[in-house]
Protein backbone atom coordinates (compact mmCIF):
# COMPACT_ATOMS: atom_id res chain seq x y z
CA UNK A 1 0.00 0.00 0.00
CA UNK A 2 1.36 3.53 -0.38
CA UNK A 3 1.47 5.96 1.72
CA UNK A 4 -0.56 8.56 2.47
CA UNK A 5 0.46 11.94 1.31
CA UNK A 6 0.49 15.03 4.12
CA UNK A 7 -2.04 17.28 4.29
CA UNK A 8 -2.27 20.74 3.60
CA UNK A 9 -2.84 21.44 7.49
CA UNK A 10 0.32 19.19 8.62
CA UNK A 11 2.29 20.83 5.82
CA UNK A 12 1.81 24.50 6.81
CA UNK A 13 2.33 23.46 10.86
CA UNK A 14 5.73 21.60 9.56
CA UNK A 15 6.69 24.70 8.06
CA UNK A 16 5.83 27.29 10.99
CA UNK A 17 7.82 24.49 13.26
CA UNK A 18 10.96 24.76 11.32
CA UNK A 19 10.95 28.52 11.15
CA UNK A 20 10.39 28.99 15.11
CA UNK A 21 13.52 26.21 15.62
CA UNK A 22 15.35 28.72 12.50
CA UNK A 23 14.41 31.46 14.53
CA UNK A 24 15.07 29.92 18.30
CA UNK A 25 18.99 29.25 16.96
CA UNK A 26 19.39 32.63 15.61
CA UNK A 27 18.62 33.93 19.13
CA UNK A 28 20.97 31.61 20.20
CA UNK A 29 23.71 32.76 17.77
CA UNK A 30 23.20 36.30 18.34
CA UNK A 31 23.35 35.67 22.11
CA UNK A 32 26.60 33.93 21.93
CA UNK A 33 28.19 36.69 19.67
CA UNK A 34 26.91 39.53 22.07
CA UNK A 35 28.11 37.66 24.67
CA UNK A 36 31.36 37.18 23.41
CA UNK A 37 31.08 41.11 22.25
CA UNK A 38 30.42 41.95 25.99
CA UNK A 39 33.48 40.30 27.27
CA UNK A 40 35.58 41.62 24.67
CA UNK A 41 34.75 45.25 25.33
CA UNK A 42 35.20 44.53 29.41
CA UNK A 43 38.53 42.70 28.75
CA UNK A 44 39.40 46.45 26.40
CA UNK A 45 38.24 48.55 29.05
CA UNK A 46 39.84 46.53 32.08
CA UNK A 47 43.06 46.85 30.22
CA UNK A 48 42.37 50.67 28.92
CA UNK A 49 42.01 51.64 32.73
CA UNK A 50 45.28 49.59 33.87
CA UNK A 51 46.85 51.28 31.21
CA UNK A 52 45.62 54.83 32.48
CA UNK A 53 46.05 53.70 36.28
CA UNK A 54 49.84 53.23 35.44
CA UNK A 55 49.75 56.74 33.85
CA UNK A 56 48.79 58.30 36.62
CA UNK A 57 50.78 56.55 38.99
CA UNK A 58 53.87 58.09 36.77
CA UNK A 59 52.99 61.55 36.45
CA UNK A 60 50.00 61.95 38.39
CA UNK A 61 50.98 60.81 41.99
CA UNK A 62 47.59 58.00 41.33
CA UNK A 63 44.92 60.52 40.47
CA UNK A 64 43.05 59.28 37.66
CA UNK A 65 43.37 60.44 34.08
CA UNK A 66 40.85 63.01 33.33
CA UNK A 67 41.11 65.31 29.97
CA UNK A 68 39.56 68.22 31.30
CA UNK A 69 41.22 68.17 34.76
CA UNK A 70 44.82 68.09 32.95
CA UNK A 71 44.07 70.83 30.89
CA UNK A 72 43.46 72.82 33.90
CA UNK A 73 45.89 71.94 35.71
CA UNK A 74 48.65 72.56 33.07
CA UNK A 75 47.43 75.70 32.18
CA UNK A 76 47.70 76.60 36.10
CA UNK A 77 51.48 75.46 36.73
CA UNK A 78 52.30 76.97 33.85
CA UNK A 79 51.81 80.35 35.56
CA UNK A 80 54.20 79.14 38.41
CA UNK A 81 57.71 78.71 38.88
CA UNK A 82 59.88 76.09 38.02
CA UNK A 83 58.08 73.68 39.88
CA UNK A 84 55.40 74.12 38.18
CA UNK A 85 56.66 74.44 34.80
CA UNK A 86 58.30 70.37 35.78
CA UNK A 87 54.48 69.53 36.96
CA UNK A 88 53.27 70.81 33.87
CA UNK A 89 55.60 68.68 31.78
CA UNK A 90 54.66 65.43 33.86
CA UNK A 91 50.97 66.52 32.93
CA UNK A 92 51.83 66.86 29.01
CA UNK A 93 53.75 63.26 29.51
CA UNK A 94 50.83 62.06 30.95
CA UNK A 95 48.36 63.38 28.43
CA UNK A 96 50.89 62.10 25.19
CA UNK A 97 50.69 58.64 26.54
CA UNK A 98 47.00 58.18 27.12
CA UNK A 99 45.74 60.30 24.60
CA UNK A 100 45.08 58.66 20.98
CA UNK A 101 47.49 59.90 18.32
CA UNK A 102 47.05 63.41 16.61
CA UNK A 103 44.65 64.23 19.68
CA UNK A 104 47.60 65.29 22.11
CA UNK A 105 48.74 68.11 19.47
CA UNK A 106 45.11 69.42 19.04
CA UNK A 107 44.63 69.61 22.98
CA UNK A 108 47.75 71.17 23.46
CA UNK A 109 47.26 74.36 20.31
CA UNK A 110 43.88 74.83 20.90
CA UNK A 111 43.06 73.62 24.70
CA UNK A 112 45.81 74.88 26.62
CA UNK A 113 47.55 77.57 23.81
CA UNK A 114 51.28 76.51 23.59
CA UNK A 115 52.97 75.11 20.08
CA UNK A 116 54.20 71.33 19.89
CA UNK A 117 57.97 72.30 20.29
CA UNK A 118 57.11 74.13 23.53
CA UNK A 119 55.61 71.27 24.58
CA UNK A 120 57.59 68.71 23.79
CA UNK A 121 60.97 70.59 25.90
CA UNK A 122 58.31 71.10 28.79
CA UNK A 123 58.25 67.15 28.63
CA UNK A 124 61.75 67.44 28.19
CA UNK A 125 62.41 69.68 31.40
CA UNK A 126 60.14 67.18 33.29
CA UNK A 127 62.26 64.45 32.43
CA UNK A 128 65.42 66.46 32.90
CA UNK A 129 65.47 68.13 36.35
CA UNK A 130 62.28 66.58 38.50
CA UNK A 131 64.62 65.23 40.91
CA UNK A 132 66.70 68.04 40.79
CA UNK A 133 65.89 70.66 43.72
CA UNK A 134 68.46 72.97 43.03
CA UNK A 135 66.74 73.62 39.65
CA UNK A 136 63.76 73.95 41.41
CA UNK A 137 65.23 76.78 43.07
CA UNK A 138 65.75 79.23 40.66
CA UNK A 139 62.90 82.05 40.40
CA UNK A 140 61.35 82.69 36.43
CA UNK A 141 60.76 86.46 35.36
CA UNK A 142 58.13 85.49 33.58
CA UNK A 143 57.17 82.15 32.48
CA UNK A 144 58.45 82.22 28.93
CA UNK A 145 60.98 84.47 29.26
CA UNK A 146 62.70 82.69 32.07
CA UNK A 147 61.60 79.56 30.84
CA UNK A 148 64.76 79.93 28.58
CA UNK A 149 67.21 79.38 31.70
CA UNK A 150 65.41 75.88 31.61
CA UNK A 151 65.71 75.19 28.11
CA UNK A 152 69.71 76.36 28.37
CA UNK A 153 70.05 73.80 30.95
CA UNK A 154 68.77 70.70 29.07
CA UNK A 155 72.37 70.97 27.09
CA UNK A 156 73.92 70.39 30.44
CA UNK A 157 75.54 66.81 31.10
CA UNK A 158 73.88 64.84 33.54
CA UNK A 159 76.70 64.66 35.43
CA UNK A 160 77.33 68.55 36.12
CA UNK A 161 73.66 68.79 37.09
CA UNK A 162 74.40 66.03 40.03
CA UNK A 163 77.14 68.44 41.11
CA UNK A 164 75.50 71.62 40.95
CA UNK A 165 72.52 69.38 43.00
CA UNK A 166 74.70 69.01 45.17
CA UNK A 167 77.18 71.55 46.19
CA UNK A 168 74.62 74.04 44.90
CA UNK A 169 77.23 75.68 42.48
CA UNK A 170 77.21 76.19 38.88
CA UNK A 171 80.17 76.77 37.31
CA UNK A 172 81.31 78.76 40.02
CA UNK A 173 77.34 80.72 40.23
CA UNK A 174 75.38 80.29 43.08
CA UNK A 175 71.69 79.87 42.78
CA UNK A 176 71.20 83.42 43.75
CA UNK A 177 74.12 84.69 40.97
CA UNK A 178 71.68 82.51 38.63
CA UNK A 179 68.11 83.98 39.62
CA UNK A 180 70.08 87.97 39.01
CA UNK A 181 71.35 86.94 35.53
CA UNK A 182 69.05 87.17 32.61
CA UNK A 183 68.65 84.64 30.01
CA UNK A 184 71.16 85.79 27.64
CA UNK A 185 73.30 86.42 30.72
CA UNK A 186 72.94 82.46 31.67
CA UNK A 187 73.55 81.41 28.02
CA UNK A 188 76.87 83.17 27.75
CA UNK A 189 77.63 81.19 31.26
CA UNK A 190 77.45 77.93 29.63
CA UNK A 191 78.76 78.72 26.25
CA UNK A 192 81.77 79.78 27.76
CA UNK A 193 82.18 77.01 29.28
CA UNK A 194 81.12 75.00 26.55
CA UNK A 195 83.99 76.80 24.40
CA UNK A 196 86.21 76.10 27.08
CA UNK A 197 85.65 72.25 27.25
CA UNK A 198 86.34 72.25 23.66
CA UNK A 199 89.26 73.48 23.43
CA UNK A 200 90.45 71.57 26.50
CA UNK A 201 89.18 68.70 24.70
CA UNK A 202 90.88 69.25 21.75
CA UNK A 203 94.44 70.32 23.50
CA UNK A 204 93.87 66.84 25.30
CA UNK A 205 93.61 64.77 22.08
CA UNK A 206 96.66 67.04 20.34
CA UNK A 207 98.66 66.04 23.18
CA UNK A 208 97.77 62.80 23.02
CA UNK A 209 98.33 63.11 19.48
CA UNK A 210 102.13 64.21 20.49
CA UNK A 211 102.50 62.06 23.41
CA UNK A 212 102.09 58.99 20.89
CA UNK A 213 104.15 60.21 17.96
CA UNK A 214 106.91 60.62 21.12
CA UNK A 215 106.21 57.49 22.21
CA UNK A 216 106.41 55.86 19.03
CA UNK A 217 109.84 57.53 18.07
CA UNK A 218 111.15 56.49 21.46
CA UNK A 219 109.54 52.91 20.80
CA UNK A 220 111.48 53.04 17.82
CA UNK A 221 114.55 54.34 18.85
CA UNK A 222 114.60 51.65 21.49
CA UNK A 223 114.18 49.28 19.10
CA UNK A 224 117.20 50.41 16.88
CA UNK A 225 119.54 50.89 20.08
CA UNK A 226 118.74 47.12 20.52
CA UNK A 227 119.31 46.28 17.43
CA UNK A 228 122.61 47.96 17.02
CA UNK A 229 123.82 46.55 20.61
CA UNK A 230 122.83 43.31 19.38
CA UNK A 231 125.15 44.18 15.80
CA UNK A 232 127.95 45.32 18.02
CA UNK A 233 127.72 42.05 19.91
CA UNK A 234 127.96 40.54 17.28
CA UNK A 235 130.64 42.26 15.55
CA UNK A 236 132.60 41.82 18.77
CA UNK A 237 132.01 38.47 19.04
CA UNK A 238 133.53 38.41 15.23
CA UNK A 239 136.14 40.00 15.81
CA UNK A 240 137.67 37.36 18.85
CA UNK A 241 139.83 35.04 17.94
CA UNK A 242 139.42 31.55 18.01
CA UNK A 243 142.50 30.08 18.71
CA UNK A 244 142.05 26.58 17.99
CA UNK A 245 140.80 26.73 14.86
CA UNK A 246 143.39 29.22 13.88
CA UNK A 247 146.01 26.85 15.35
CA UNK A 248 144.51 23.61 13.12
CA UNK A 249 144.36 25.67 10.46
CA UNK A 250 148.28 26.27 10.67
CA UNK A 251 149.28 23.23 11.78
CA UNK A 252 147.24 21.48 8.27
CA UNK A 253 149.43 23.76 6.32
CA UNK A 254 152.25 23.18 8.12
CA UNK A 255 152.35 19.61 7.63
CA UNK A 256 151.45 19.63 4.38
CA UNK A 257 154.20 21.34 3.77
CA UNK A 258 156.29 19.40 5.57
CA UNK A 259 155.73 15.89 4.09
CA UNK A 260 155.62 17.96 0.25
CA UNK A 261 159.55 18.84 1.34
CA UNK A 262 160.49 15.95 3.29
CA UNK A 263 159.30 13.98 -0.38
CA UNK A 264 161.18 16.61 -1.97
CA UNK A 265 163.80 16.22 0.18
CA UNK A 266 164.29 12.27 0.04
CA UNK A 267 163.82 12.23 -3.61
CA UNK A 268 166.55 15.07 -4.07
CA UNK A 269 169.29 13.26 -1.80
CA UNK A 270 168.37 9.82 -3.09
CA UNK A 271 169.13 9.99 -6.49
CA UNK A 272 169.75 13.75 -7.37
CA UNK A 273 170.39 12.98 -11.14
CA UNK A 274 167.85 9.93 -11.21
CA UNK A 275 165.40 11.96 -12.19
CA UNK A 276 164.48 14.00 -14.82
CA UNK A 277 164.51 17.65 -14.22
CA UNK A 278 161.31 18.56 -14.98
CA UNK A 279 160.12 15.92 -11.89
CA UNK A 280 162.55 17.88 -9.52
CA UNK A 281 161.36 21.08 -10.95
CA UNK A 282 158.22 20.67 -10.57
CA UNK A 283 158.55 19.57 -6.48
CA UNK A 284 160.63 22.32 -6.44
CA UNK A 285 157.21 24.60 -7.90
CA UNK A 286 155.63 22.76 -5.59
CA UNK A 287 157.47 23.48 -2.79
CA UNK A 288 157.44 27.44 -3.69
CA UNK A 289 153.99 26.93 -4.13
CA UNK A 290 153.41 25.67 -0.35
CA UNK A 291 155.52 27.87 1.21
CA UNK A 292 153.88 30.77 -0.32
CA UNK A 293 150.14 29.63 0.57
CA UNK A 294 151.09 28.90 4.00
CA UNK A 295 152.06 32.40 4.68
CA UNK A 296 149.10 33.54 2.78
CA UNK A 297 146.57 31.42 4.58
CA UNK A 298 148.44 32.28 7.55
CA UNK A 299 148.69 35.53 7.02
CA UNK A 300 144.99 35.68 6.38
CA UNK A 301 144.19 34.20 9.42
CA UNK A 302 146.02 36.80 11.48
CA UNK A 303 144.36 39.68 10.34
CA UNK A 304 141.22 38.00 11.16
CA UNK A 305 141.86 37.77 15.01
CA UNK A 306 143.24 40.97 17.25
CA UNK A 307 146.65 41.32 17.85
CA UNK A 308 146.07 38.86 20.65
CA UNK A 309 145.56 36.11 19.00
CA UNK A 310 147.88 32.86 19.09
CA UNK A 311 149.55 33.83 15.76
CA UNK A 312 150.03 36.90 14.98
CA UNK A 313 152.00 38.91 12.21
CA UNK A 314 155.35 39.29 13.73
CA UNK A 315 154.82 35.29 14.79
CA UNK A 316 154.09 34.27 11.16
CA UNK A 317 156.83 36.49 9.91
CA UNK A 318 159.44 34.33 12.49
CA UNK A 319 158.05 30.71 11.14
CA UNK A 320 158.43 32.50 7.54
CA UNK A 321 162.07 32.89 8.25
CA UNK A 322 162.61 29.53 10.12
CA UNK A 323 160.97 27.96 7.20
CA UNK A 324 163.36 29.91 4.55
CA UNK A 325 166.27 28.71 7.12
CA UNK A 326 165.28 25.30 7.48
CA UNK A 327 164.70 24.42 3.91
CA UNK A 328 165.95 26.81 1.76
CA UNK A 329 168.41 24.28 0.60
CA UNK A 330 165.84 22.02 -0.71
CA UNK A 331 164.85 24.50 -2.81
CA UNK A 332 167.72 24.45 -4.54
CA UNK A 333 166.54 22.45 -8.06
CA UNK A 334 169.69 19.98 -8.92
CA UNK A 335 170.94 20.70 -12.28
CA UNK A 336 168.79 24.03 -12.52
CA UNK A 337 171.86 26.31 -13.70
CA UNK A 338 173.31 23.54 -15.99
Amino acid sequence: MRKALPSKEDIVERTIKDQTEVEILEQRGEFREGLDAGRKIDALQTQEQARLQEIADMYLCGVPYERERIVGEISIYLRQAVTGIIEAGRRLIAMKKAEKYGVWQQIVEERIGISPATAWRLTAIARKFENLSRVKELQLNGVFEGVGKLYALLAVPDEELAEFDETGLFRGATVEDINKMSVNQFRKLIAEREDWKAKAKQLELELNGKYDTTTRFKKRNEKLEKENASLKRELEEAKKPLPQDAAQALEMLAKHRDDALAAYYFLNQANPRGYPDIVLADLGNTAYFLKDLYSLLANTISNRFDMDAPYPADLLESEERSFNNKYASYLEVPGADA
